[in-house]
């Protein structure tokens, strides 16, 4: 499957460059109700909300990327207005089958009740029903959010290559970079691209003749 990574342009070549792609911390997911699975209208509750959600932000981040490169938002809001690039990536199978996370859009927030979030931890965090409801809450987003088809793998803190107050995973961790787009509005050039990865298939995205969608435009390899 392919996985793929939008980003600007000069993060995107420091990616190339160095292999590797930045993580999403959960405290700073653009979405304001990811992890945050409580009744907001008690007095209390958005500091409990926002304490559990800090608890996971302390030990997880997210690799955030979707199942397709041709949507226009996703380059409009993730490639600097169609002048970034999307890293596509070849996921290697034992990611795909353990640790990929397919997102599901849903109409209705989760809400627990604090005696059901007691009776979890009563349970502990092993159980059969604690797992579940964990991966309930990293994959359940807003429908309106379903136009990024994302797909996440989840990533444990302590075990990244930390710089500044951001962290890192090598992609070769989880797979390998097949495909470049470069954004319909980008400086950058194929050539510049395939002298950092010469094996890669690169081309530019370009606006479908008839469609609100992205396509395959010049490429090095034309097809």
């Amino acid at each position: 499957m392919m996985f793929y990574y939008f980003t600007t342009a000069t993060h995107g070549l420091s990616n190339i460059e160095n292999s590797r792609l930045k993580i999403a911390l959960i405290d700073q997911l653009n979405d304001p109700f990811e992890f945050i699975f409580m009744d907001l209208s008690k007095a209390d509750a958005a500091a409990k909300a926002n304490g559990v959600k800090n608890n996971w932000a302390a030990t997880f981040g997210i690799i955030c990327g979707s199942g397709s490169w041709t949507h226009p938002l996703m380059w409009a809001h993730y490639s600097e207005c169609h002048k970034g690039i999307c890293i596509g990536i070849e996921l290697d199978e034992s990611i795909k089958n353990n640790d990929l996370i397919k997102v599901e859009y849903s109409k209705n927030r989760i809400i627990k009740t604090d005696h059901e979030m007691r009776t979890l931890r009563q349970k502990g965090e092993d159980s059969k029903e604690a797992k579940e409801f964990s991966n309930e809450v990293v994959r359940t987003k807003s429908e309106f959010w379903s136009y990024e088809s994302e797909y996440r793998i989840l990533q444990t803190i302590k075990d990244l290559q930390r710089e500044g107050g951001n962290y890192f995973v090598k992609i070769g961790d989880i797979g390998k970079v097949s495909e470049i787009i470069i954004g319909a509005r980008s400086h950058l050039t194929i050539a510049q691209i395939a002298r950092m990865l010469p094996d890669a298939d690169i081309f530019r995205a370009a606006l479908s003749p008839t469609k609100y969608e992205m396509v395959r435009g010049e490429s090095l390899r034309p097809l």
